[in-house]
């Protein structure tokens, strides 16, 4: 029998205390911890405590020691190797299972996510559990990834676990705010399913004769799960009770109608040609997209903007960065002047993505134009992809290029401008449209539909002679040249990088010093803008219609 009534709370958010308080007092292995082990952390620890919980759970959160599993893990086919989908939105389709369309909890030390054992089971409803609460995604996928290696997917382990012992689980997790609580529901779950599914939850699915219905009244009878808790855990396991499929949770279908997928979903389950896992693929994938979209950290709601020229839209990953890699590969010259690590595929610039999108003070743009589609097609090589963008890009739109707001400072009320726009599209109206968009957005007062910020930045390689051109031609003033303000990527070249080498030898730094940038600063600031820059760039705007 497992005891699962915490009688007190765990204080502090470190690990929980192994005393047993008072001398000769016993307490229940579940009973909570009646005194404090750790003082509460202050807000950077915390902070640094999320971050590092967005750092690791991309990958999952396993820790072997640096050495392999000696078994078998459950991987979607590629792209290459399973049959193309063939309805109106099978690219699109196929793209998102690309990024995002991994088996749940392919990612973690569960053995077999592809088949309904016990303990796969078992893991699914502890996953829909910890995502089911107001967390983030993150911390919910590390922990679910913590909580599996700690083997408590595996009944007898979770009823010999202490209350204690999963409470410190959780915390490890960063699931501080309901850790009591759901080491509680672990325990009572644990109880239920020995006692009233003889240790398997695929007898629960049997009971209820693979009827959704009745499995989800039987499901509600567990404690801590709730109908948000069994959306997820039918989302997640129709590929191993196929009796769920299809099935697609309320909030995953608006995001799949916002990403033109449309909200019928028998319409998408003819799409995936009927298949559970497929269908259990894709809804996992869309929910994976929700809960990326609802972790947006930008200090500012980031919207679409436009003119009858141009459209700046959020980058979306699953649209965007195909055909931005291969355009980078194809002229890896736009990145020379850039402190950009190599990119050499999709993956290498998902780890760059990451960082931006988690960062309060950047945001991406995908630039659309909306006037010279045809330009596509002078990009030998590239049209399929570019065209591809073109048509999730929606009405025709072509992909033309990225623009960025970084360090942005809600309280200094200042930002700065990054642009890239691919080569087919320099020198015409794109790149003009594009930042002035981006400067009315930032720098118009609010009345105007604008965050009235006081200071927008255009930094650039001193050396970069087109991109100091284009910022004096946009209205920015020089402010000077801040020397040695960055260190640069050795492989842009010697021609570009300042050399430290004798920075080394000054220093006595055991082998190479990276090498340096001087780099010009410009600005735009609120005092000029309405009577004067403004009014420039609006005209700019209109002579390269």
């Amino acid at each position: 029998m497992v005891t699962t009534r915490a009688k007190g709370k765990a204080q502090g958010e470190g690990t929980a205390v192994a005393n047993e308080g008072k001398t000769g007092t016993k307490r229940s292995r579940d009973e909570a911890p009646k005194t404090k082990t750790t003082e509460p952390k202050t807000k950077q620890q915390k902070k640094d405590q999320v971050g590092e919980v967005k750092k690791t759970t991309v990958k999952g959160a396993r820790d072997d020691g640096g050495k392999e599993k000696d078994r078998k893990k459950a991987s979607p086919k590629s792209t290459r190797d399973q049959k193309k989908l063939s309805g109106p939105h099978g690219q699109k389709i196929e793209k998102l299972l690309q990024h995002f369309g991994a088996l749940p909890l392919s990612n973690t030390d569960l053995d077999h996510p592809d088949k309904a054992t016990p303990e796969t089971v078992l893991a699914l409803l502890l996953n829909a559990i910890l995502s089911s609460t107001r967390v983030s995604h993150s911390i919910a996928a590390k922990t679910t990834a913590l909580v599996i290696k700690a083997g408590y997917h595996k009944l007898d382990v979770l009823k010999k676990s202490s209350w204690e012992e999963r409470t410190q689980v959780l915390t490890e997790g960063g699931y501080t705010h309901y850790r009591e609580k759901t080491a509680t529901f672990m325990g009572q779950l644990a109880e239920r399913v020995e006692e009233k599914y003889e240790g398997d939850l695929n007898t629960l699915v049997k009971t209820a004769s693979q009827d959704p219905a009745k499995i989800r009244a039987e499901l509600q009878k567990i404690k801590g799960i709730g109908d948000v808790g069994i959306d997820i855990f039918f989302t997640t396991a129709q590929h191993v009770w196929p009796c769920l499929a299809p099935w697609i949770d309320p909030r995953s279908l608006k995001t799949a109608e916002h990403i033109g997928l449309g909200s019928d979903v028998q319409a998408l389950w003819e799409e995936v040609d009927q298949k559970p896992e497929l269908m259990c693929r894709l809804a996992c994938a869309l929910m994976e997209w929700f809960g990326i979209m609802a972790e947006q950290t930008f200090h500012y709601e980031q919207r679409r903007l436009e003119n009858d020229l141009v459209a700046l839209v959020p980058f979306e990953p699953t649209v965007h960065a195909a055909p931005f890699v291969e355009m980078i590969k194809a002229h890896p010259e736009m990145f020379s002047y850039i402190p950009f690590p190599v990119i050499n595929d999709e993956a290498d610039f998902m780890k760059v993505y990451e960082g931006i999108h988690s960062s309060p003070a950047d945001c991406l743009f995908a630039v659309l134009d909306k006037k010279q589609k045809k330009k596509v097609q002078e990009e030998e090589g590239l049209a399929s992809s570019l065209k591809a963008a073109a048509e999730m890009g929606g009405n025709g739109n072509t992909f033309a290029g990225v623009v960025s707001l970084m360090a942005t400072n809600p309280t200094n009320a200042v930002t700065e401008v990054g642009v890239m726009i691919f080569p087919a599209f320099q020198r015409t109206h794109v790149a003009t449209n594009a930042i002035g968009l981006l400067l009315f957005w930032t720098l118009d007062p609010p009345a105007a539909g604008g965050l009235a910020l006081r200071r927008v930045v255009w930094q650039t390689h001193a050396g970069n002679a087109v991109s100091r051109r284009t910022a004096t031609r946009l209205g920015f003033e020089f402010e000077g040249i801040a020397r040695w303000d960055r260190v640069f990527p050795r492989c842009r070249g010697s021609e570009v990088g300042l050399s430290a080498e004798a920075l080394r030898v000054r220093n006595g730094t055991p082998g190479e010093e990276q090498p340096g940038r001087h780099t010009a600063v410009y600005s735009i600031v609120w005092d000029e803008w309405d009577d004067n820059k403004r009014p420039r760039i609006a005209a700019l705007m209109m002579e390269r219609k």
